[in-house]
């Protein structure tokens, strides 16, 4: 069956509001490969500006940034043209149109690359003279599934992958610029008013919520962008440095795999998170022990922490001691929660409250522990060497010293480490109701 695009409402209104989606996402990434183009010859000219002095002292920090903003813009420019031709494909595959000459029908190609004029190419003269070829005899129009129809991955599993992670919705770009608005008034909030004196990294709560709300590859762009985004608010965008960069990354990734088995299966992931939760204890008590027991000593050093510059070693088992409790009260909520009966809605919601208290904590906590306590020090100490602050590569070896700023950051994030599980637990109801509601219920928005 044929059907004309122009003599079609339905058709021309769907394939316009399909070409506007693409045109405007084209226009955000070409927005972004300008910003990190200019800002990369910026930081190149501007190191012609710098005397010898503050040049030797910045030049790896220059560098790095530079082939950063300059690898960003290769990656927005790729997506760019990436929409493009898909757009382009999307044409040539699924509409066929005998009347156009040769010529006429290679005119998408030539402006492809320019979404501005492939927009008005198609308003103005592409849609006047389009035929849509169904198989389909007899149809209503409004039923048919032209998604279905004019889609280009063929393979069930590509498709399923890409519609899944890939696929970007007006409502993913709107919610996405929401969440970074929140972002910048958090993060100027804790800088410049009392709550800068809490050790609250907000950072680390914005991570797990993109991973729930966009999963892996959606979600690790907005956190990279988070994290610039802070340093930008701070003016010290020229301290950036990757093994603080790949932390929040690693958080999106990380919840992203957690989130995916909880929903999954429950059962299941109340038992691993005990099993994680018990595991990581048990590693830290071990880094310590081995830390104490090569060593006469009773205390051990630590940056200053309220005019404390060592703690004895009772401390560090105390700690322990306190999560341990902390860790079998979980525990016996995992027996309570498998105790329960589902016979009813109440029970099933019971359930469901403690399952999610279970396995928020141990995220939260499995996250604090591995991205603060074991690689901040490893961080701090490479990032120190790598701006010339300790001249001596000993440091990143020095036991010691590990485990005294592994120490110093569990006293410091001891207080946070509560606020971070009830923010994300008291969180968690109103992102499934947005998520639901406004990412999976519009699934096809998406393109």
């Amino acid at each position: 069956m044929q059907l004309k695009v122009s003599e079609s409402p339905y058709l021309l209104k769907y394939f316009k509001y399909q070409s506007i989606k693409r045109f405007l996402l084209s226009l955000v990434f070409l927005v972004f490969f300008i910003g990190f183009l200019g800002s990369a010859i910026w930081i190149v000219l501007s190191k012609t500006s710098l005397s010898a002095k503050d040049l030797s002292k910045y030049y790896k920090t220059y560098n790095t940034l530079a082939i950063l903003f300059f690898a960003a813009a290769i990656a927005f420019f790729s997506l760019y043209l990436t929409i493009q031709i898909y757009d382009f494909l999307y044409f040539q595959k699924n509409f066929k149109n005998k009347k156009m000459s040769w010529k006429e029908k290679k005119i998408p190609f030539f402006v492809f690359f320019s979404s501005i004029l492939s927009f008005v190419f198609k308003n103005k003269y592409l849609y006047n003279s389009l035929v849509v070829h169904t198989e389909e005899e007899t149809f209503k129009i409004e039923l048919y599934n032209f998604e279905e129809h004019f889609k280009i991955i063929s393979s069930p599993r590509l498709d399923y992958l890409y519609n899944r992670y890939i696929k970007v919705s007006i409502m993913d770009i709107a919610l996405s610029g929401m969440l970074l608005a929140l972002f910048t008034i958090i993060t100027l909030l804790t800088k410049y008013t009392i709550f800068k004196f809490l050790t609250i990294n907000f950072e680390y709560i914005f991570a797990i919520v993109y991973a729930f709300l966009f999963r892996y590859l959606k979600g690790a762009i907005l956190a990279f962008v988070s994290d610039a985004l802070s340093l930008i608010i701070f003016g010290k965008i020229a301290f950036w440095y990757w093994a603080y960069a790949v932390v929040p990354i690693f958080i999106v990734i990380f919840s992203s795999a957690a989130f995916e088995l909880y929903k999954r299966n429950k059962n299941i992931m109340v038992i691993m998170s005990n099993i994680t939760l018990f595991t990581i204890l048990l590693l830290l008590e071990f880094l310590f022990y081995k830390k104490i027991s090569g060593s006469k000593a009773s205390s051990f050093a630590i940056s200053e922490f309220f005019g404390f510059k060592r703690l004895p070693n009772i401390v560090g088992h105390i700690l322990f001691i306190v999560f341990l409790c902390v860790g079998f009260v979980i525990l016996f909520l995992s027996f309570y929660y498998f105790s329960l009966p589902s016979n009813n809605s109440l029970q099933k919601e019971k359930k469901t409250k403690i399952s999610t208290f279970i396995f928020i904590f141990s995220l939260v906590f499995s996250i604090v522990v591995i991205s603060r306590w074991i690689w901040g020090p490893y961080a701090w100490i490479s990032y120190s060497e790598y701006i010339g602050r300790i001249r001596s590569k000993s440091y990143a070896t020095d036991l010691d010293w590990y485990f005294g700023l592994m120490m110093l950051i569990a006293l410091k994030s001891f207080l946070a480490l509560p606020v971070y599980v009830f923010l994300t637990w008291a969180l968690l109801p109103a992102l499934k109701f947005a998520k639901k509601r406004y990412l999976d219920q519009n699934i096809w928005l998406k393109y």
